[in-house]
């Protein structure tokens, strides 16, 4: 049977979501559906359904994950993620830097990826918004593996 307590600690505890209504699904009334909420400042309230459910196997290595992501406003937001999720003893993979942003994996005992990301510093720290998508930005840590990535990808077209 799926757990429900992980994802809603992190839902609410973590990214500050209120859980609404619960309902039976209507395919098949042992399967739950939860509806999470949240809002930013100044913008309507959003919602988001979470389905329980009760006759699935969680996800096996490696045939695949779901990997839900989760977007925060700033790199002060990302320390506090990672504040609560130790607090809570959930498993994670700790701040993962990835040049233009920065994740938190945070893997869910039904198989369930949970990324949660930050905006900062954003796609525009190493070039201008006009020049996004022109060619292969690399973060400087892959700049050295330059024509082994460039060999395996299609080229960009205009």
């Amino acid at each position: 049977m799926a757990q429900l307590d992980p994802t809603d600690a992190t839902l609410r505890v973590v990214l500050g979501m209120q859980r609404g209504r619960s309902y039976p699904h209507p395919d098949n009334p042992n399967d739950i559906d939860h509806v999470y909420t949240w809002a930013q400042a100044g913008e309507q309230p959003k919602s988001t359904p979470l389905r329980n459910h009760t006759h699935h196997q969680p996800a096996l290595v490696p045939a695949g994950y779901i990997n839900v992501a989760f977007r925060g406003s700033t790199l002060v937001e990302r320390e506090a993620w990672a504040r609560q999720l130790r607090e809570l003893r959930l498993p994670n993979s700790g701040i993962v830097d990835r040049y233009s942003f920065c994740s938190i994996y945070c893997h869910k005992p039904n198989g369930i990826i949970f990324e949660l990301a930050t905006d900062e510093p954003g796609f525009t720290v190493d070039e201008p918004v006009d020049k996004l998508g022109k060619r292969l930005a690399l973060p400087p840590f892959r700049a050295p593996h330059r024509a082994a990535i460039e060999a395996d990808l299609p080229p960009l077209s205009d």
